[in-house]
């Protein structure tokens, strides 16, 4: 993970979990702030199917510290190091 994520206010953005694999993950968990993101709690926040989340409109309710845990078939590697998200 980047120390930190941009993302344009107003407007969709992504957070991405850039990981590589073998064999490919097939499942991301998001922490926001130290706890697990609940995604269905943000109105139009969605995790797409490479392990990504999409904003469709940033607000501050995006501001926060990220972290993802990428699982394959063989388990996870552990935690991505923090990231900072940052509306511009």
């Amino acid at each position: 993970m980047p120390p930190i994520i941009y993302v344009p206010i107003g407007i969709h953005g992504y957070i991405r979990c850039p990981v590589e694999a073998e064999p490919p993950v097939t499942l991301v968990k998001w922490n926001k702030d130290g706890r697990p993101l609940r995604i269905e709690k943000y109105a139009g926040w969605n995790l797409l199917e490479d392990g990504s989340i999409r904003i469709e409109e940033a607000t501050e309710d995006a501001l926060g510290t990220y972290t993802c845990v990428p699982y394959n078939a063989l388990g996870t590697m552990g935690q991505s190091p923090p990231a900072r998200l940052v509306l511009k």
